[in-house]
């Protein structure tokens, strides 16, 4: 008996959630360079630039040192250079925040992003925000159940030992701890 080919049909899943956003075309030589800012600045600066013209948009850390330190050739993405660039980005974030009330999203090979909306600084900044609150909170009351007051010689560590006991009390206590528990992470596109 010969094979018949059956024709291959095609399922298509349509994701009724969130329509898929197309990225704009933004070229990285629209953007202009100013020689006078520092280089943390000029990254914070391109980086909401970005974020304005497209939303969502990834930029590896190669092509930022590209951009922010005005160089004809891409460095190579594990150079030393990148790797000092990486180093300053607390400060970046720093001006992303005061000055454009924006923070930044690493996406590891992705590269780095501006966040474009409330609900990325929600979901990625406050969270993380939150998380270290809370481990933060969970270690002084391990380090606090260490020490015997009793046994303080030093006058001044037992004053802020006691200074420090309401708040402590206040921030361990379970109700607390649960404000600070985080919501699970929404499924991503």
């Amino acid at each position: 008996m010969p094979r018949t080919k059956k024709k291959a049909t095609k399922t298509r899943k349509t994701n009724s959630k969130k329509p898929r956003r197309r990225l704009a075309a933004v070229s990285m030589r629209d953007y202009k360079i100013n020689p006078e800012h520092s280089v943390p600045r000029r990254a914070a600066d391109y980086l909401n630039w970005l974020a304005e013209r497209a939303p969502g948009r990834w930029v590896r850390y190669a092509d930022l040192v590209k951009i922010v330190h005005v160089l004809k050739k891409k460095p190579v993405e594990d150079s030393r250079a990148v790797e000092l660039f990486r180093n300053k980005m607390s400060r970046i974030k720093k001006i992303l925040m005061e000055e454009y009330g924006r923070v930044p999203i690493r996406g590891g090979p992705l590269g780095v992003r501006a966040s474009s909306d409330n609900d990325e600084v929600t979901g990625v900044e406050l969270r993380n925000t939150v998380k270290r609150i809370g481990s933060s909170v969970r270690s002084m009351k391990k380090t606090r159940d260490l020490i015997d007051p009793r046994k303080l010689v030093r006058k001044e560590n037992l004053d802020f030992y006691n200074r420090t006991g309401a708040a402590a009390k206040l921030l361990t206590a379970e109700s607390m701890l649960k404000r600070l528990e985080l919501p699970p992470k929404p499924e991503q596109d």
